[in-house]
């Protein structure tokens, strides 16, 4: 067989295209599998993040249900409340003495709790009269005359002089001794503020609920 130089070249290069053209579609295939791979843990991802999303999504709807219950059950206690109180001002335990100094209360207005208040004669250490003050409202009322300690209960819906304002109850003795008097011509009386202002002289301390009830 004669050599022939010339297919023996041809040759050469066809193999060199062949092994070319193998190295080209390995590179193309390994990139489409890494490609391939890539899209499945990316789709993976945003599968992970889409649960994530409707789970905090699902806590949301939850916790606005939550919200909406807690609002219904606001209104249908302040319904309540507001349907047991008595009328403001309204007495208590009344007294045979004359009423004849004047006493103003203020509550914060716009306040949430109705106060029970005492006043405790200094002789007896027993209530002499009593008065209802609603939320948010002030009263001017005129008292007996005497030397008296001002106890106030608060709370929310009131069950009667004896339950006061359920689990909502707190008690409190002002600090001060109140000295109702005639004296030239004008009874001497006072105004008070049941919160906290700026500037108030009012001290008070926390009482327990059979102390207060023991009052009468």
């Amino acid at each position: 067989m004669d050599f022939n130089p010339t297919s023996l070249k041809k040759w050469k290069i066809l193999t060199a295209v062949l092994a070319l053209a193998c190295i080209i579609f390995f590179f193309i295939s390994y990139g489409y599998a890494m490609d391939a791979s890539e899209t499945a843990a990316e789709v993976q991802d945003l599968e992970e993040k889409n649960k994530q999303l409707l789970s905090e999504r699902q806590d949301l709807r939850n916790q606005i249900e939550e919200m909406k219950g807690d609002y219904q059950q606001g209104l249908q206690d302040g319904y309540l409340a507001r349907n047991s109180y008595p009328e403001n001002g309204s007495v208590i335990v009344n007294t045979p003495k004359d009423r004849l100094a004047p006493l103003t209360l203020n509550t914060k207005p716009e306040g949430s709790n109705a106060y029970y208040i005492k006043l405790v004669s200094q002789d007896t250490n027993l209530t002499e009269f009593s008065f209802f003050v609603c939320p948010g409202q002030s009263i001017d009322i005129d008292v007996p005359l005497g030397n008296y300690y001002i106890y106030y209960a608060t709370g929310l819906q009131w069950y009667g002089d004896t339950d006061l304002f359920g689990d909502t109850t707190s008690c409190f003795k002002a600090d001060d001794l109140f000295c109702f008097y005639y004296q030239d011509g004008y009874y001497n009386g006072y105004t008070l503020s049941l919160y906290d202002v700026a500037g108030g002289n009012l001290g008070y301390q926390d009482v327990d609920l059979d102390t207060f009830r023991s009052l009468g």
